[in-house]
């Protein structure tokens, strides 16, 4: 037989009684799955130094376990244990050599299976078809999101969330649907998320509100508001209070308190100071085809619609940028810049080339 079979061996630190899946075919997409879940899954042919305070899969042919407590503790008081580079390659023999409840699949796969499945369905999960594969991950699912809301945390439709194992959310949180939230991402409480919100690696504050956005590896104070449709790339840090409207996109930008860029915007690698208006429209161009370079806008300023800024360019301390322009030079503070062409006005023009429309059908 090829099929392999799945021992979770838990410690504290796993909310949950023991779940035994088997049957998954793919050791490859079985690791990574369980792994994005917050467990270290480790197959025969791994030589282990790090049992302690982990979360383990552990990964057999022909093997079923039925007390995940007296696997750990008969592992821990094994000789092997103790022994540098250990290798799971005897682990089963002895086990279930030296343990009652440990099964094997020739013996007493089905009669175990079945006893395990009356007690509860969830308990084993058969993972050897996608369907069954997928069933087993959002039990884990329903689970983390049942830990959560333990904690406070109010999710409007569980089944239509997805929560990382490491995830940390603060009490009074609302999840709504759509949303995945993911990595090592910090929200902390009274915050709204959703619907359709994707956080990933991310440290977000009290009290915000995130609409339909995506939010990467990037940090955000308190009291924002955010989406929609809103796109954080990594390296972001917002202050406290900053509007970020839709169709806004930020990359690797620090943005200061007050701060308002409420649409249609690119800011990327730009330092911007406190209680700054960006209008719709504006651009950083950041890149000159070989290096990106820093734009610096000051505290209390004001860009004007369509403003490209040309970086490396500093915008001064309440400077005025009209719109239209396109900054190539430094705007002293206080300052209004304009660069545009100035408009010109040819009277008649639309009636000497024959180009009037209310005349077409004439």
């Amino acid at each position: 037989m090829n099929d392999l079979f799945v021992i979770l061996v838990q410690d504290k630190k796993v909310p949950s009684e023991g779940t035994l899946f088997w049957g998954a075919k793919n050791e490859d997409y079985l690791r990574d799955a369980f792994a994005e879940a917050g467990f270290d899954v480790l197959y025969p042919s791994d030589r282990e130094e790090k049992w302690s305070n982990r979360n383990l899969l552990f990964v057999f042919k022909q093997a079923f376990i039925k007390d995940p407590e007296s696997l750990w503790k008969t592992v821990k008081e094994s000789d092997g244990y103790r022994e540098p580079g250990f290798s799971l390659n005897g682990l089963i023999y002895y086990v279930k050599k030296n343990n009652p409840n440990v099964f094997s699949w020739k013996d007493d796969a089905w009669e175990f299976s079945s006893e395990l499945t009356r007690r509860n369905d969830s308990t084993v999960l058969d993972i050897g078809t996608v369907e069954g594969f997928h069933e087993a991950i959002s039990c884990y699912r329903r689970r983390i999101v049942e830990r959560h809301m333990k904690k406070g945390v109010v999710f409007i439709d569980p089944d239509r969330t997805y929560i990382d194992y490491g995830v940390e959310i603060g009490e009074k949180t609302v999840i709504y649907p759509g949303c995945m939230i993911e990595g090592d991402t910090v929200i902390r409480e009274g915050s709204v998320i959703g619907p359709d919100t994707i956080i990933k690696n991310s440290r977000i504050g009290k009290n915000n509100t995130i609409i339909k956005s995506i939010i990467t590896d990037s940090e955000c104070g308190n009291d924002c508001n955010i989406g929609p449709f809103a796109y954080i790339r990594p390296g972001c840090m917002l202050h406290d209070r900053v509007k970020v409207g839709d169709f806004v996109e930020l990359k690797n930008s620090e943005i200061g308190e007050t701060t308002k860029i409420p649409h249609l915007a690119y800011i990327g690698d730009a330092s911007v100071g406190m209680n700054t208006n960006i209008a719709c429209g504006v651009i950083t161009a950041n890149y000159d085809g070989k290096t990106k370079h820093r734009t610096v806008i000051g505290n209390h300023a004001f860009i004007g619609c369509n403003v490209a800024l040309v970086a490396p360019v500093t915008v001064r301390d309440g400077a005025y940028i009209a719109a239209g322009s396109t900054i190539t030079q430094e705007v002293p503070a206080h300052a209004l810049a304009i660069a545009r062409e100035r408009q010109t006005n040819k009277e008649d023009w639309v009636i000497k080339k024959g180009l009037r429309r209310d005349l077409k059908n004439d």
